[in-house]
């Protein structure tokens, strides 16, 4: 089993791991020279037999600090209560056959929720405004939120009134509408939006106001 962690970060174990890794054959030598691959320790004696497996790695190691920083925002169990000074501070606890790539990868936004056909739609879009503006041409040149914000409208509208496909383009209304949100984000995130929207208002205020309440 790989981990696949950096090059760099491929340290060797000090051999005053007790000869716990690898099912109780390892021993120091072992260890210096596997550093951090197939590192699974378990021991029946704890109790956490099949339930935990440990990955040495060095205290002051930066892939330390990022898995146990990943754990604590995807809500992981903390290490078993005794075990850090049982088997040294250089020991991380992870769930059994949790890889702790796994564990940074879960801490990071889930591209993978994004439904595939909201990213063609969109690129369907943007590819018809590269065709006529150029692409990314609002990181060129600032660009104002409300003039998205209304052609955004427009598009909702007509596909709220039945109309599926844009008549100038011939792809579809919600394409746009996206492709327009789209835009706004990436301009306000990259600095290249002109934030031309009205003092703020009551909307907020209204909406909850006029939300019916649940018998």
């Amino acid at each position: 089993m790989s981990y696949d962690i950096p090059e760099d970060h491929h340290h060797s174990v000090p051999a005053s791991c007790g000869g716990s890794c690898l099912g109780g054959s390892c021993n120091g030598d072992e260890c210096s020279r596997q550093g951090l691959d197939n590192q699974l320790l378990r021991d029946p004696a704890t109790g956490f037999k099949g339930q935990g497996a440990y990955l040495h790695l060095p205290s002051n190691s930066l892939v330390e600090d990022e898995v146990e920083q990943a754990r604590r925002q995807v809500g992981q169990a903390a290490r078993p209560p005794g075990e850090a000074d049982r088997l040294g501070s250089g020991t991380t606890f992870t769930p059994a056959g949790a890889n702790p790539k796994d564990l940074l990868g879960a801490a990071k936004p889930d591209l993978s929720l994004v439904p595939p056909a909201a990213i063609i739609y969109m690129a369907l879009a943007m590819g018809d405004g590269a065709n006529k503006y150029g692409p990314y041409n609002w990181r060129e040149k600032k660009v104002k939120g409300r003039v998205y914000v209304a052609a955004c409208m427009r598009h909702l509208l007509q596909w709220l009134d039945g109309e599926e496909n844009a008549e100038d383009s011939g792809r579809p209304h919600l394409a746009h509408a996206m492709a327009c949100l789209g835009i706004i984000a990436d301009a306000k995130e990259t600095g290249n939006l002109v934030d031309d929207r009205p003092w703020k208002g009551v909307a907020s205020e209204l909406i909850s106001r006029y939300t019916r309440k649940q018998s």
